[in-house]
């Protein structure tokens, strides 16, 4: 992959994650808290295993992002304050619990190893961190991730304090939320992403053949891919089609996907 192409679609996803735009911060709002303070360049060298190229870090209201981008790989730290901690919770699905961080906790990684996402709770506060890298496998562990967002639960109360994020009905049903969803799977093989059926369903288009078992392995690795980090909000099943439309696979919220011969 060209370096100008990962890092445009790299800056783009940042925008994705925080809206519809990256906000630029005021000079007061940055003298109060900096994410990428607590996630310099050398610590997200170290996880990546690669250098560092280029760095953006945006905040909307109560949502924080420090994405660090290397050649191919990136990883992103995120903070979100929900209305209670009970939104914040809400966000966590399927995973793993790791012991002794945080509230509530879920570690979660894509079959094929490329991405690996830890979402800790700790009361309103959601803390996420992922490390999403080209070439599987990934071989961050759980002891690299938790550090980091230890790290950013330790300094929660540096955050300035805005209006709690607060989920609604069709929060993530639109066509940035789609976006970044394709922009995660970077895969050569899907053609468009949208989010149907009252935001319940991520309807994932592709160039692959309508029958056979390439196509439908193919489509089983798209499906638990998305399956990995798209359950939130009202979004619980996916179904991924050939590109003559057949329904190749499909998932449900807390079941392994599967595909259709």
């Amino acid at each position: 992959m060209r370096t100008g192409y990962f890092l445009q679609r790299g800056l783009m996803t940042v925008a994705i994650l925080i809206g519809s735009t990256i906000l630029a911060r005021t000079a007061a709002a940055a003298q109060e808290f900096h994410l990428c303070e607590l996630f310099d360049i050398d610590d997200a060298a170290r996880l990546v295993r690669q250098p560092i190229v280029n760095t953006v870090e945006a905040a909307e209201g109560s949502r924080f992002v420090c994405a660090r981008y290397a050649v191919h790989a990136a990883t992103l730290l995120e903070v979100t304050r929900y209305a209670n901690a009970g939104d914040a919770a809400a966000q966590l699905s399927g995973g793993t619990a790791l012991a002794g961080l945080g509230d509530a906790n879920s570690l979660t990684t894509t079959p094929d190893g490329t991405i690996v996402i830890l979402r800790v709770t700790k009361g309103p506060y959601l803390v996420a961190i992922e490390v999403n890298l080209d070439n599987p496998p990934n071989g961050v562990t759980a002891d690299d991730l938790a550090r980091r967002v230890q790290a950013v639960l330790d300094n929660l109360a540096a955050l300035p304090v805005a209006s709690p994020l607060v989920p609604t009905g069709d929060s993530g049903c639109g066509p940035a939320s789609a976006a970044a969803i394709s922009y995660r799977l970077r895969s050569p093989d899907v053609t468009s992403v949208r989010i149907i059926g009252g935001c319940h369903n991520i309807s994932i288009a592709t160039s692959l053949d309508d029958s056979g078992s390439s196509a439908v392995g193919r489509a089983l690795v798209i499906c638990d891919k998305v399956a990995a980090f798209a359950y939130t909000g009202p979004r619980s099943a996916i179904s991924v089609s050939s590109k003559g439309g057949r329904e190749l696979a499909i998932g449900i919220k807390d079941q392994l996907c599967i595909g259709e011969l």
